[in-house]
């Protein structure tokens, strides 16, 4: 018995932990520092797609059964028509250069060579198939990475 209460308070410990990490995470990644070239550290961005937000899931309201419509880490409150506007006009420079808004978002995240990784949750087969095919096109041009900076400024 005392071996299996201690398996859960190590879960419980390691859940915690992972949690504290994220936070951690999200709090970096909004100020865009990815990793530290110099000690060769790197980073796993989670949830780069901002809950569903930079995708077409929203621009037309908030679907039912949704994470927004649901609650919990998005809410319908955050979901207002700046952050709709924003994200229409980032998802023109995604049609420009012959990606969804989700793939530009991806291949946003991964042009950095600090990120090890993306974290993202698919719901479909369809949705995965998409996501990876952001790897197609991961360069950006100097008119491109402007045009989203003065969209979604730093910090």
């Amino acid at each position: 018995m005392r071996r299996v209460t201690s398996g859960i308070w190590f879960g419980g410990f390691v859940k915690r932990l992972v949690i504290v990490v994220l936070v951690v995470l999200a709090a970096a990644l909004s100020y865009r520092s990815f990793g530290d070239e110099e000690t060769g550290t790197g980073s796993i961005v989670f949830s780069p797609l901002a809950q569903g937000v930079l995708t077409d899931k929203y621009l037309h309201g908030i679907p039912a059964g949704s994470r927004a419509a649901r609650g919990g880490s998005l809410s319908e409150d955050e979901i207002t028509d700046d952050v709709l506007a924003t994200v229409r006009a980032l998802g023109e420079i995604a049609s420009g250069r012959g990606q969804t808004l989700a793939q530009m978002a991806l291949a946003w995240v991964l042009r950095d060579p600090r990120v090890t990784s993306a974290l993202v949750g698919a719901s479909s087969v369809a949705q995965l198939e998409d996501n990876v095919a952001a790897l197609q096109r991961l360069e950006f041009d100097d008119e491109e990475l402007a045009r989203i900076d003065r969209l979604a400024p730093r910090g």
